[in-house]
């Protein structure tokens, strides 16, 4: 009895709607939350059917499409779109007929909640600019004075070469080494100062196609050995579009670059990259979609993440897909994918047409 009890309360104080319904959507069982919504007494909603309540009757033609937003009406004409998940079972009736379980969250509390989240991401990435912005200024100045004292260190050694005899091309292996990874560290501050900065754009009109052109041309040599085929889905090829060509460019080059390295890494000689493009009215979409090595589930929820990286120690700064997504959400488009472990990965953009 007292578990009975607990599960009636559950049942009516869910901030969710909860409904049975045969499988003609006649009601069997509604809780609180639907009473309150479509405005009727629990009395007058059993009588009716689910149909009765939803704005579009075709929303419920393919019940395996979860979750899917319904929209109901109430009594007085107000409309209320919730995310619904559905399961249909034989064993809820006692005469083993089927009936479908209804679940629904509000959509209005569920985008609260993306933004929120979103909210939370903006200011964390606020926070790591400042204080990235702060890093790089005090790392300036000693590496140029490492980068300028290698070189003067390189300049001895060729200049006493005989003197030194081995030790000397030992030694200029070693500074050769702290010059390069010099280098490698102004450009990883080079790109932190690239994130924290705000973005000016140069919107121009121009041919994705072409753009999409120039830049394999810009990483053909890598596609050479082994073999990487570019499979090409073009639509609207004469389509003009109105953004920052340089910006986009730079994103491409680095999902490109992504996908030659997963194609590399799962050490196939079959390897393709198919590049999509869709005109979406006021959007353009770009999709670069591999055969390569794929993204676990666990590293799927951090790929956006400043400083994370699949890459081994040395080869990445985990700063590129981070720097993608905040460089697209400023020209007011967004970055996405999807990928399964060892069979690939799909990346696309999606930016508006007319640059604004």
């Amino acid at each position: 009895m007292l578990e009975k009890n607990i599960l009636r309360d559950i049942l009516e104080l869910s901030g969710e709607i909860i409904l049975l319904t045969d499988m003609d959507y006649n009601f069997l069982l509604i809780n609180y939350e639907f009473e309150n919504i479509i405005g009727l007494s629990k009395k007058q909603i059993l009588k009716a059917k689910l149909t009765d309540f939803i704005k579009e009757k075709k929303d419920l033609i393919e019940l395996s499409q979860i979750p899917k937003t319904l929209t109901f009406i109430s009594k007085s004409g107000e409309k209320y779109p919730f995310y619904i998940q559905h399961v249909t079972r034989d064993h809820y009736l006692p005469d083993k007929k089927k009936a479908i379980l209804w679940i629904g969250v509000p959509k209005a509390s569920t985008e609260l909640k993306k933004f929120q989240k979103e909210l939370i991401r903006l200011n964390r990435m606020a926070e790591v600019g400042q204080l990235a912005s702060g890093i790089v200024h005090e790392l300036r100045n000693p590496l140029a004075i490492i980068n300028q004292a290698s070189g003067w260190g390189k300049t001895l050694i060729s200049d006493n070469k005989k003197k030194l005899g081995q030790d000397g091309d030992e030694l200029e292996r070693v500074f050769e080494e702290i010059e390069s990874q010099t280098i490698r560290c102004r450009d990883i501050t080079d790109e932190l100062l690239n994130f924290v900065r705000e973005l000016s754009t140069e919107k121009k009109e121009f041919s994705p196609i072409k753009l999409i052109e120039s830049t394999l041309t810009l990483i053909n040599a890598d596609l050479k050995s082994p073999k990487i085929i570019i499979e090409k889905k073009y639509e609207h090829r004469e389509r003009l579009i109105k953004s920052d060509f340089r910006i986009i460019q730079q994103i491409l080059i680095n999902l490109l670059s992504n996908a030659i390295y997963a194609i590399r890494e799962k050490n196939i000689m079959d390897g393709k990259i198919t590049i999509i493009t869709q005109d979406q009215g006021n959007m353009f979409k770009i999709i670069i979609k591999d055969n390569g090595k794929g993204i676990s589930q666990k590293d799927q929820e951090k790929i956006f993440d400043i400083f994370f990286t699949t890459k081994p120690r040395g080869q990445g700064t985990g700063l590129g897909l981070a720097l993608c997504r905040d460089i697209i959400s400023k020209l007011g488009g967004e970055i996405g994918f999807s990928s399964k472990y060892m069979e690939g990965s799909e990346f696309y953009i999606t930016f508006p047409i007319n640059g604004s």
